[in-house]
């Protein structure tokens, strides 16, 4: 698997999550394996049928929907 640069930075914040009884190891290969996972996936609401479009209308259309939904 590949190996995220955010992965290293927490192996050297490994004593400290032990000491909250944390079972690092188990712990480290999970965020691997979801970080793998979300670095395969495309988000559908970047998705646009057409191409000429800019993926800025669909960034900000994906805000308006979250902010519409959170004003509820």
């Amino acid at each position: 698997m590949k190996e995220f640069r955010i992965l290293k930075l927490l192996d050297s914040f490994q004593m400290v999550f032990e000491k909250f009884g944390i079972d690092y190891p188990i712990m480290r290969r999970i965020l691997q394996v979801k970080l793998t996972l979300d670095g395969r996936r495309i988000p559908t609401a970047m998705l646009d049928s057409s191409k000429g479009k800019e993926k800025d209308s669909s960034f900000l259309r994906t805000y308006g929907y979250t902010l519409f939904l959170k004003l509820f």
